[in-house]
């Protein structure tokens, strides 16, 4: 449905995925015609906003997990913060872990398929877990 209501905006000045959108501008005076246009857009078709949920006017923030900012997409600092702060595995539901916080930052890291292989080899039945320096 969103992609019907807005698919006049999208790509342009809006990005939508499921329910959640973000509107983008280059300018302030942009921006605020920007959203004009998409709370008439969803006033046509009985859209409703949650206030809670709405962030207007930053330069930077995070969107499906990711951080966007000017310059594009860039990695999110909680999950630097989150991986960084991540204890040395202990078991394989902690690689498992490990794993899919790596996987969530890959493509901001060059070959990190081939880095993390080692670690979903750790995954596999017939090893043993054993964690070494």
């Amino acid at each position: 449905m969103m992609n019907k209501v807005f698919r006049g905006e999208i790509g342009d000045m809006l990005e939508v995925y499921m329910d959640d959108m973000i509107v983008k501008s280059c300018e302030e005076t942009d921006h605020t015609a920007h959203l004009r246009k998409v709370f008439e857009q969803a006033k046509k078709h009985n859209m409703r906003f949650i206030p809670e949920k709405c962030t207007f006017g930053i330069r930077a923030g995070k969107f499906l997990g990711f951080y966007l900012t000017e310059r594009g997409i860039e990695a999110n600092p909680d999950k630097c913060r989150a991986l960084a702060e991540f204890p040395t595995p202990d078991s394989k539901k902690s690689i498992e872990t490990l794993n899919g916080m790596l996987t969530s930052l890959s493509r901001f890291v060059a070959k990190s398929a081939q880095d993390a292989l080692p670690l979903f080899k750790l995954l596999r039945k017939e090893d043993v877990f054993e964690w070494t320096n």
